[in-house]
Order: structure tokens, then sequence, then C-alpha cells
């Protein structure tokens, strides 16, 4: 497993976040807490994300599903 520093990830850094399942929607808080400006994307129709869209929209991180590219 990757050793991950705790500066690697700062406000200079843009992030995209592939799959908003728990460890997704975890790593998208960690790096807005940090300033990153992160886009989560996942490949599950946008109507199976409500919740989740809804979670990342607080945090200021848009989702992209299927179909919306």
């Amino acid at each position: 497993m990757a050793n991950i520093r705790s500066n690697m990830f700062d406000a200079k850094d843009s992030v995209i976040v592939i799959g908003v399942g728990r460890s997704g929607l975890a790593t998208a808080e960690v790096l807005r807490s940090r300033g990153v400006s992160v886009v989560a994307f996942d490949d599950k129709p946008i109507e199976k994300l409500v919740k989740e869209r809804a979670q990342l929209a607080k945090l200021g991180v848009p989702l992209l599903a299927v179909g919306e590219l």
C-alpha cells in the first residue's frame, strides 16, 4: 500500500475522484477540507446517485455520471 503524506494535496491541486461509494465520498471530503478542487465521476446512471450528488453538492463537488460527459 502506498504511503500518502498528509501534505500530498493542497489548494493548488485539482483531482478527479472516480467512484462515489463510501471511499470515494470520504476521499472527496478530505480533499475538499484541504482546499483541493475536486470533480467526482461514477459509471452509474445519475438517477441512482441522488443521495451521493446531494452529499457532494454540500462539499462543492460536482458529480458527473454516465451520459453526462
